[in-house]
């Protein structure tokens, strides 16, 4: 380790564990493989442990999956219930419920070491007394020349975990969206990185999750796998020490100036968010909400000194002035402003193409691609960025 205690620098990498591979059968991998990769959710999804089948959204590829809810060793003695009980029209919870240990008016920031049986925070993120363990099946189509076998070759496997870890998290985003749409939990929100326990490729038929009905007590078997301490998956990096003196002077400035963040912001810093859990749809709406409201609060600025702010609401309701395209080309023109085309013909033409995929989404529900996304996002600042040149 280095002797000094700092490593300055603004992009420090992901931190990399291990991998330990195993084999059960110890086949050849052929060119379709059946995978399954078992992750940990932040939080607890109140359905039974049942298997579910599912053709993923504008594919034909099957997906499937089998969720379990786990107790932490803050629930320990808590229940292991084999057969879940369903009400049609009634949640049902577990009895005997008891808190163990003290926790209201105990000293700490924290509630570590709180225990309890049969018991859960309500509306809890962190899965502090349980979580969901979640099992994911689908078809891999093996890259060419890949042979688990080579120990040496860590580029290699390292890549297939990062391809797989990326596939299973896009899964396991778009069942936590639909859970928390159909129950209302809005607490429960898409992940940004998962926990891997487990990775099993070359399944056969009798241990596939979409070819079996039932749970069944036969023999499990597969290929190969892995069970990864791949830590740039989970996000692990070196601790900050603090952010740069620059951005610590400027809050401090902002403090005491006592300055509120403006709205426009907060929405592009979610959009961010909403990026890093790949959530396109919300990244999308999020975004273009934010130059909406920038630009909404730019004309205020600008024509306050000429009209009153009835007489400027008024302007920016009638006829398609509302429009967004409106009021960054035609209206700017209008009060002797440059548009955004006059001053970046090509990023309005990019803008256009990005605003097209907003109309899409808005109207007829079609997703944009990931990628599409972060150009979305860093084209609506960057129109944001011209506009406070004016």
């Amino acid at each position: 380790m280095d002797a000094s205690p700092f490593s300055i620098g603004s992009n420090q990498p992901h931190m990399y564990g291990f991998l330990l591979f195993y084999t059960i059968s110890g086949e050849t991998l052929v060119k379709d493989e059946v995978v399954q990769v078992v992750v940990r959710l932040p939080f607890c999804l109140y359905i039974p442990p049942c298997r579910y089948t599912f053709t993923y959204p504008r594919t034909d590829k099957l997906i499937g999956l089998v969720p379990e809810k786990v107790w932490t060793e803050h629930a320990e003695g808590s229940i292991e219930v084999r057969e879940e009980l369903v009400v049609p029209d009634k949640t049902v919870y577990l009895n005997n419920a008891q808190i163990i240990t003290e926790w209201i008016g105990a000293s700490g920031a924290s509630i570590q070491g709180f225990k309890g049986q049969n018991i859960e925070l309500d509306k809890d993120p962190t899965g502090y007394f349980r979580f969901t363990r979640l099992t994911t099946e689908f078809d891999w189509e093996v890259p060419n020349g890949f042979n688990p076998y080579d120990n040496n070759d860590d580029e290699s496997q390292n890549g297939i975990i990062e391809q797989l870890s990326s596939r299973t998290l896009d899964i396991a985003n778009y069942v936590i969206d639909l859970y928390r749409t159909v129950t209302g939990d809005g607490y429960i929100t898409r992940i940004s990185h998962i926990v891997i326990d487990d990775l099993r490729i070359g399944i056969p038929d009798n241990c596939s999750i979409r070819k079996q009905e039932k749970l069944t007590g036969d023999k499990f078997t597969y290929k190969c796998g892995y069970h990864p301490y791949l830590f740039s998956a989970h996000g692990i990096r070196p601790a900050i020490v603090n952010k740069p003196g620059v951005i610590i002077n400027a809050l401090r400035k902002s403090l005491e100036r006592g300055l509120r963040p403006e709205a426009y912001h907060l929405l592009e810093l979610n959009a961010e968010v909403a990026l890093d859990q790949r959530d396109v749809k919300m990244a999308t709406i999020e975004s273009f909400t934010s130059l909406e409201v920038y630009i909404e609060h730019f004309y205020y600025q600008k024509l306050s000194s000429k009209m009153s702010d009835t007489n400027i609401e008024c302007l920016l309701t009638s006829g398609d002035n509302w429009r967004l395209k409106v009021r960054l080309k035609e209206l700017l023109k209008e009060h002797g402003l440059k548009s955004v085309a006059e001053l970046d013909n090509d990023l309005w033409q990019k803008w256009l193409e990005a605003h097209n995929k907003r109309s899409d989404l808005i109207h007829h529900n079609i997703e944009p691609s990931l990628e599409e996304v972060k150009k979305i996002v860093e084209l609506n600042k960057a129109v944001i960025r011209l506009l406070k040149t004016l």
